[in-house]
């Protein structure tokens, strides 16, 4: 059954390419909902994947629900049970969809937290305590975070060569592989 996983992980990361951290996510996700299904049942592991029924999965996300997980949370763990039940189907590991009575909770949309000019101006100040090239190093990644609104997984990704000082550019990839490039300052 983890083989069923690691196939599917492959899929995703190769055809669908998907990122490191999505990966990840669908690891973790997957993992758990097999934990929970085996919790269940003493057979699950000898029967495997074709004798999970509807009512195992609504039951899980009734116990993601009671565990006190938050909608966002259910919604993805959910998103990443109905991603693997398709891949199985489409690939012959079982024979029907069981995922088509399965609902995500609704969502939301807010607004993220913003950091106040304050604020902003403690941590950069913060970070330019001493002149080690530890702290050189910490002001120049918080104000190329703040100057251009990149992720922290894309400035922790930057290689010496995604930077041009002639332009005032630097170039990240994002989320699926994006390219950005966006201007800098001095």
């Amino acid at each position: 059954m983890e083989k069923v996983i690691a196939i599917f992980l492959n899929h995703i990361a190769v055809v669908q390419g998907l990122s490191n951290n999505t990966k990840a996510a669908y690891r973790n996700d997957l993992g758990q909902l097999l934990q929970y299904l085996r919790s269940q049942r003493t057979d699950f592991s000898d029967v495997g994947w074709a004798s999970v029924c509807e009512q195992d999965l609504v039951a899980y996300v009734l116990h993601l629900h009671d565990r006190g997980y938050s909608s966002t949370t259910r919604a993805r763990k959910v998103a990443s049970a109905k991603s693997l039940f398709a891949f199985m189907l489409d690939e012959g590991y079982i024979n029907i969809d069981l995922t088509g009575g399965l609902h995500s909770p609704r969502l939301g949309r807010s607004l993220p937290d913003t950091l106040t000019i304050e604020d902003v101006d403690r941590l950069l100040n913060a970070a330019s305590i001493g002149n080690s090239p530890e702290a050189n190093r910490d002001r120049a990644m918080l104000e190329l975070l703040y100057a251009t609104g990149m992720r922290v997984s894309e400035l922790v990704g930057l290689d010496v060569g995604d930077l041009d000082l002639e332009l005032g550019a630097v170039r990240c990839f994002g989320k699926g592989s994006k390219e950005r490039v966006m201007p800098i300052h001095s």
